[in-house]
C-alpha cells in the first residue's frame, strides 16, 4: 500500500516511449473513499497542465537502483 504523501511525489512515465509525462498531483476517490478512481497528473504544458488518468489504466513499475 502506498500512502497519499508518497503517491503525490511519484513520476508518471509513458509505457511505450519511457518518457516522463509529469508527476502525480492529486487523486480522486470513489464515493465511499475505498478506492482511487483517477490520478491527476500535472505536467509542464502551459495550456492544459493537469489531466485525469483512470486508475485502471495505470501500472506501477518499480526501478531498482544500486549505488556503489
Amino acid at each position: 500500500m502506498i500512502r497519499y504523501r508518497k503517491l503525490i511525489t511519484l513520476e508518471v512515465v509513458d509505457k511505450d516511449s519511457d518518457k516522463p509525462i509529469g508527476k502525480v498531483f492529486d487523486a480522486i476517490y470513489s464515493k465511499d473513499y475505498k478506492k482511487i478512481e483517477y490520478l491527476i497528473v500535472k505536467n509542464n504544458n502551459l495550456i492544459r497542465n493537469k489531466a485525469p488518468i483512470p486508475y485502471e489504466d495505470i501500472k506501477l513499475s518499480v526501478k531498482i537502483r544500486l549505488n556503489i
